[in-house]
């Protein structure tokens, strides 16, 4: 659990223990700048380290306004996809103002671009019923690998997937938009 304004705070590390989760949670700040972009990015790096278990999810939590962070948006993206980091999945709380257009947009690209969902809910009380949704998302996931027949060259390389079922036409599928390619140097 990373707790983050301007700077991030780990302020619980991985854990079977709900009752410390709890604790985590408790130490929420919502005040001062806010380093999103940052943070992610120190996010999925502690779960590229660190987690035990092959499949990374990250939840983000945020108001989605970044004003704070020294990577931009494709910066953070970009590293993440390139560590083969989490499925971002974000919750944004975006109940007015402003700058909810461009935080609205910025989630939904970390989302989108890792794989993942964003959601918005319409307010306080709808969280539980998004965080219900994320967890049901996360426990019907499929894991399916891609490797291409061409020659590889550097850089990013897009990726379509589709899927269909008998009776259910075409299916609604969430995965990166590709990969970023980097030719291995041969002695």
């Amino acid at each position: 659990m990373i707790n983050f304004s301007d700077q991030a705070y780990l302020d619980q590390d991985f854990t079977p223990d709900l009752g410390q989760l709890q604790k985590g949670l408790s130490h929420l700040s919502l005040t001062g700048s806010t380093a999103l972009y940052d943070t992610v990015v120190i996010a999925a790096d502690k779960m590229e380290r660190s987690a035990t278990r092959p499949r990374k999810v990250l939840i983000v939590i945020s108001d989605g306004d970044d004003n704070s962070s020294k990577l931009t948006l494709q910066d953070a993206v970009h590293r993440v996809q390139d560590m083969q980091g989490p499925i971002i999945y974000s919750i944004g709380l975006l109940f007015g103002g402003d700058k909810s257009r461009r935080a609205r947009h910025d989630l939904q690209t970390l989302s989108n671009e890792t794989g993942g969902i964003a959601f918005f809910p319409g307010s306080l009380k709808d969280i539980d019923s998004v965080a219900a949704e994320v967890a049901r998302d996360i426990r019907n996931q499929y894991a399916i690998a891609y490797h291409s027949t061409r020659p590889s060259t550097d850089g990013y390389h897009t990726v379509r997937v589709e899927a269909h079922s008998q009776g259910h036409g075409k299916l609604t599928v969430y995965t990166r938009s590709g990969y970023l390619a980097k030719r291995s140097s041969s002695p």
